[in-house]
């Protein structure tokens, strides 16, 4: 598989840091940000998607990636602020 050297477009909202890890049984597929190339095969990457260049490198084998980002605007909403509040003040307590 082959991608494209692109930059995250949030779908017109943008967004900024992404979190990226890669995992299966494969070869290849590590992760150019604009002119690094980092193996993030069960190791955690953290970058800016919106405003740097990111692609796979070519890759044999099965790989997934799971990608948690939040949507530019949405920082201080919902479920994210709740919990950064209660780990705030009471940080030994179990979030939910």
């Amino acid at each position: 598989a082959t991608f494209a050297p692109h930059t995250d477009s949030g779908t017109g909202a943008g967004q900024s840091c992404s979190l990226i890890v890669a995992l299966g049984d494969f070869v290849g597929g590590e992760l150019a940000v604009e002119d690094s190339t980092h193996n993030v095969r069960y190791a955690p990457l953290e970058f800016n998607g919106w405003e740097q260049r990111h692609w796979t490198i070519p890759f044999v084998g099965e790989r997934f990636s799971l990608v948690w980002f939040t949507p530019h605007g949405c920082e201080d909403k919902g479920w994210l602020t709740r919990n950064a509040q209660l780990a705030t003040e009471a940080p030994d307590t179990e979030l939910p």
